[in-house]
């Protein structure tokens, strides 16, 4: 469209100029003869409504060029936007996959460290001794790896309670608790201990009294942690 009116303007102006100079001949012919505030005048005369119809064009195409570039922001400004979206879904992917390898390093890290790890399985109930006497027992077998630095709490506290603690608590063996008549209804087992690669390791036992004898809460006897 610039192009269209630029060359209706031309040609508008080539025949404005034309019919002047056909109309008013005579004072062209005449204008060096012409005092300079009437030569000042006439040529104002003549080139006012041409300077206007360019000014009326050049508002045009000036309109016309402010809409091309008012589309090309708005295109601009989709198109950052799509990439935006698309940088926000690139973003939410790659946290999603990240979340998944940690997962996986973690399970995994856990599994290394499940290598070094005792597993345990508590057996507990009445004991009678040659005088009659009932005592209870409560009997940790280690079936996992073997562990050292070995203690051994129970909550509440059982006075009088005898446990015998190895140096090194070895696959296959295991360790008794013994104690008379003070018989909670819910007892707490924690054993703590320290690995083979010297990681620190708790375990806690969750035992209730049924029937006169001490049954493990946990899911499973066999517990890796």
């Amino acid at each position: 469209m610039k192009n269209i009116l630029t060359t209706i303007g031309l040609v508008l102006t080539a025949i404005y100029i034309l019919l002047i100079v056909n109309y008013r001949r005579c004072d062209f012919i005449n204008l060096g003869a012409m005092k300079a505030n009437e030569m000042g005048d006439f040529l104002a005369g003549v080139f006012a409504p041409l300077a206007l119809f360019w000014l009326v064009i050049g508002y045009f195409q000036q309109q016309k060029e402010l809409r091309q570039n008012t589309k090309a922001l708005e295109l601009q400004a989709k198109e950052l936007k799509n990439s935006v979206t698309q940088q926000t879904e690139l973003v939410k992917i790659t946290k999603k996959q990240l979340e998944v390898e940690q997962i996986a390093f973690n399970n995994e890290e856990e599994r290394q460290l499940r290598k070094f790890h005792p597993k345990i399985i508590i057996n507990g109930g009445k004991h009678k001794s040659t005088n009659t006497e009932i005592y209870y027992k409560l009997s940790l077998l280690n079936h996992g790896e073997s562990v050292s630095q070995v203690s051994i709490e129970m909550e509440p506290k059982i006075l009088n309670s005898k446990v015998s603690i190895p140096e090194t608590f070895d696959k296959q063996n295991h360790i008794s608790i013994l104690w008379e008549k003070n018989t909670p209804e819910d007892l707490e087992v924690i054993l703590t201990c320290e690995c083979g690669n010297t990681k620190m390791y708790t375990k806690i036992f969750k035992l209730s009294l049924e029937n006169g004898r001490y049954s493990n809460n946990n899911k499973d006897n066999l517990e890796s942690f």
